[in-house]
């Protein structure tokens, strides 16, 4: 019998990358509620923000 393998290649995001997003988002959605009015971030603000202190956002597998 034929052993079947399945391979796997490309790129993810990291997860510490979506962790930090959440965390962002999160973050202004306290604001919200507690009845600040703030402009979200966008998500290239978000990414170029956690390239510039972590790296890049994705990873290699």
């Amino acid at each position: 019998m034929a052993e079947n393998r399945i391979r796997i290649e490309g790129r993810v995001k990291r997860i510490e990358y979506l962790r930090y997003l959440a965390d962002v988002r999160a973050e202004e959605q306290q604001a919200i509620d507690m009845g600040y009015h703030i402009t979200r971030k966008s998500i290239e603000e978000v990414r170029e923000e956690f390239q510039a202190k972590y790296g890049s956002i994705w990873m290699e597998i």
